[in-house]
């Protein structure tokens, strides 16, 4: 399970958090991105995936997920 992290404050407490509580559910399955790729490096990783969940209670990741169905994966 990747999960982007590469946002906000990279010593904050969400990303912390995050971190932390993944790790304990999902164990080795859990990898958090921190760090920034490539663009094109991105559409390499985004077109390796098979399945994206979004959590979200708003819009958000419109450019992730328009490039994803664009790969035709599900989302």
């Amino acid at each position: 399970m990747f999960v982007p992290l590469s946002y906000g404050d990279p010593k904050g407490v969400y990303i912390k958090e995050v971190i932390s509580t993944g790790t304990k559910i999902f164990g080795d399955k859990f990898i958090p991105m921190t760090e920034f790729m490539d663009f094109d490096k991105y559409l390499n990783f985004l077109g390796s995936i098979n399945i994206t969940i979004f959590n979200h209670n708003r819009q958000q990741a419109m450019g992730n997920t328009i490039t994803l169905l664009g790969f035709g994966k599900k989302v």
